[in-house]
């Protein structure tokens, strides 16, 4: 691929990445948890379908990042909790 090519593709990632950003700036705030818990695992479940081999590259294996994310979890599960009493 040539200079230019590349650098238009990346000028096209960047004017993709800006249009996504104003997306969830303007979308995050207005879901539930439970439809922001489904969202990361949609999102997990595509990057698994488009690229099984590669879940090095797609996740964290260090062990601090697994309890953050356990105890995040364990939040969100208090919280639906409290909202469906």
């Amino acid at each position: 691929m040539d200079k230019k090519a590349l650098r238009e593709r990346l000028r096209g990632y960047q004017i993709f990445n800006e249009w996504e950003r104003q997306e969830e700036r303007r979308t995050l705030p207005h879901l539930t948890i439970e439809q922001g818990v489904q969202q990361f695992l949609g999102i997990q479940r595509l990057m698994r379908h488009i690229a099984p081999g590669a879940r090095e590259f797609f996740f964290e294996d260090d062990l601090s990042h697994r309890v953050r994310l356990r105890s995040r979890f364990k939040q969100i599960v208090r919280v639906m909790e409290n909202r469906s009493t």
